[in-house]
């Protein structure tokens, strides 16, 4: 289990935290004794999103009207194709509010469990952004056009039972500590690992068919 810990910052994205969960990525998918990896936050938070105020993430458009760096060049886009390709199962425990990427980028987990206080918003038109990580197309396949836009379009933001009755996440984890730290014995990443070793790590050859199964997902 690893956890996203800027708490003074509500677990902001910055290059440093992307490039921290890039060499998490990376050397959890060669290392055979890791067969699932869990996504926590720390603090009352799972994530505000980007780090606005992250000098890295305001850069000036070329002289063609092009941005000066390649996306997929940055440790956001490379965060990003890490996420897309990771080969073990890869699981979210959503301690609490979750924005932007935050968001997006559980439509790429294997499972996801949201705490009761969790709330999902992706605020990008008010902030006129493009939706990232491919989420203009993975929430109309997940929930349909309609809702897909009350999030997008409309920046609606929804609460941990509206996001399970639109197919956001596998089960809400109502009794947890809401203390902020994500390695307390009842917080929501804790629970959720208890789930995982019992339900799937403790199966005979669970690691084989894990794989397998994640293999065809990507396939997929």
């Amino acid at each position: 289990m690893v956890a996203l810990s800027r708490t003074k910052k509500f677990n902001a994205f910055s290059d440093g935290l992307y490039n921290d969960l890039i060499s998490v990525l990376k050397k959890s998918s060669v290392d055979p004794s890791v067969t699932v990896l869990l996504v926590t936050g720390d603090g009352k938070f799972f994530s505000s999103g980007a780090d606005l105020k992250d000098p890295s993430n305001n850069f000036k458009p070329a002289e063609d009207g092009m941005t000066s760096r390649n996306t997929l060049d940055r440790p956001a886009g490379r965060f990003m194709m890490e996420l897309l390709g990771y080969t073990k199962v890869l699981v979210a425990a959503v301690n609490g509010p979750a924005v932007g990427i935050a968001v997006t980028m559980l439509l790429h987990f294997d499972l996801v469990y949201l705490s009761n206080n969790a709330t999902l918003w992706a605020p990008f038109t008010r902030l006129a952004l493009v939706p990232e990580l491919c989420s203009s197309v993975t929430f109309e396949a997940r929930m349909g056009l309609s809702k897909a836009n009350e999030m997008l379009l409309l920046g609606k933001k929804i609460d941990a039972k509206t996001a399970e009755n639109w197919n956001l996440c596998s089960c809400i984890f109502e009794d947890v500590d809401k203390g902020g730290d994500a390695f307390h014995p009842r917080s929501i990443g804790i629970r959720v690992c208890d789930k995982i070793e019992k339900e799937l790590l403790s199966i005979p050859l669970a690691n084989n068919t894990s794989k397998v199964r994640k293999g065809i997902h990507l396939l997929l």
